[in-house]
């Protein structure tokens, strides 16, 4: 299954802080890594994009797990979408 990036509509900030909120209570939820990943990404927010990527895997060492195969390839669906639009 291939991670697919919401419709470039606007994400609402709240639901970015929603996302970011969920984070702070549950912060090895990868899931919502994702889905805020994908929020922000929808907007084009890159810096804030980067900072969640570096957030989550600061997470993950602390935890020493591996990165989701999910999560993976929605990072990588990101930067290949960013890359599009920047040629």
């Amino acid at each position: 299954m291939r991670a697919e990036l919401p419709d470039a509509h606007h994400a609402p900030r709240p639901t970015c802080a929603a996302s970011a909120l969920g984070v702070d209570v549950e912060p090895a939820a990868e899931m919502l890594y994702r889905d805020w990943l994908a929020l922000e990404a929808s907007c084009g927010n890159r810096a804030e994009v980067l900072r969640i990527i570096s957030r989550l895997q600061e997470e993950l060492r602390t935890l020493d797990a591996e990165m989701d195969h999910t999560t993976e390839e929605l990072i990588e669906a990101i930067f290949e979408h960013q890359l599009k639009g920047s040629a």
